[in-house]
């Protein structure tokens, strides 16, 4: 297959490589190239990894680390256990620990999650209020964590077994997979339940990813489907089938590129999200798709980086061009990219 040659689709200064100009912290804190590329394994360990050589400078031992996620503006990295039940916040740049918060609602019982797709949970993080929001498999709770002070804010119920949150930063909502064919909706400035989005079928959703410039969700479903939805009418705007096995997403919104993990064909898929076209695919070596591999974008270097647990490396892959960077001797089911993930108020919508 050619190279994917793209250009920003996007007129923000984040499309452009340059730091958004509502981000208060300096160039050389968030600027194009990521501070680290976070990546947890199974056995506990969290490896740092430099992305300038994709080398691994550091490692953390944590206890049983499922869901990672970065707030680059107070320099801190939110670590999250399987079942969602503890909060482990460290220093992103001196990796130490600064709070462990127990998320425990003592009017809802933690049980075992149930059994899903996905090995790790994908937490969210909202820029404009350093909201931090941690899905509980066994509770059907989300966990609300003040930024700030590292304190819980809200349990907010919304059922099922949910494994994954997305943040609109255009908007402040937030929406939730929990293996249900609808999508619950949490206004993140009260944190209240704001809506449910019914999707037709009876496939549940297994994760989800938003596009904040195009007010879109892109919600992967348990059959195999993507399906994808207006943020502005919660209606349905397309549906279609990457193929039995797509695991998991990855967007870049800046070239406007959405990746999906794909067993069938042992690849990432490549669409454009104008057209919701398949448009390439990125090949990958061994069966990182059997192994419910994660993927990770970072949106200033157009690097993707797909983890194989089962080989035991991390692919750094070229998104736009196609062309395999490096590769790296770790892997897991969650990474973190130190981005500044800031809302960018001259980012263009539908």
């Amino acid at each position: 297959m050619p190279p994917l040659h793209r250009k920003p689709n996007r007129s923000c200064a984040a499309a452009q490589g340059a730091c958004c100009a509502c981000c208060p912290q300096p160039a050389m804190h968030c600027g194009p190239m990521p501070a680290y590329v976070f990546i947890a394994d199974e056995c506990g360990t969290v490896h740092v990894v430099d992305p300038t050589l994709n080398d691994i400078v550091a490692c953390v031992q944590m206890d049983c680390p499922a869901g990672m996620a970065i707030d680059c503006d107070l320099r801190k990295l939110y670590i999250t256990d399987e079942l969602g039940t503890t909060l482990t916040v460290l220093g992103s740049n001196n990796l130490q620990v600064l709070h462990c918060v127990a998320l425990q609602d003592d009017c809802h019982d933690v049980c075992q999650p149930m059994q899903h797709t996905l090995s790790s949970l994908r937490l969210a993080f909202n820029p404009n209020d350093h909201h931090v929001y941690i899905p509980q498999p066994g509770s059907g709770l989300i966990a609300a964590i003040n930024g700030f002070h590292d304190c819980v804010m809200d349990f907010i119920p919304v059922g099922g077994c949910p494994v994954a949150v997305a943040v609109n930063t255009h908007t402040n909502l937030v929406y939730v997979a929990n293996h249900t064919n609808e999508i619950p909706v949490i206004n993140s400035n009260n944190n209240d339940f704001f809506a449910s989005i019914a999707l037709p079928g009876d496939a549940g959703v297994t994760d989800l990813i938003v596009d904040s410039c195009d007010n879109r969700i892109y919600a992967l479903r348990d059959d195999g489907s993507m399906a994808v939805i207006d943020g502005k009418t919660n209606n349905l705007i397309k549906s279609f089938s990457p193929a039995e096995g797509a695991s998991a997403l990855a967007l870049d919104q800046s070239i406007g590129l959405l990746f999906i993990i794909n067993a069938a064909r042992n690849a990432v898929l490549v669409y454009d999200i104008c057209t919701l076209e398949e448009i390439g695919r990125l090949d990958i070596p061994y069966d990182a798709c059997q192994c419910f591999a994660q993927l990770a974008v970072n949106t200033r270097t157009h690097l993707v980086y797909i983890s194989d647990p089962c080989a035991g490396k991390t692919y750094v892959m070229d998104g736009g061009l196609n062309v395999p960077i490096a590769e790296i001797p770790a892997a897991g089911h969650s990474m973190a990219i130190h981005q500044c993930m800031h809302n960018c108020p001259v980012c263009p919508r539908r």
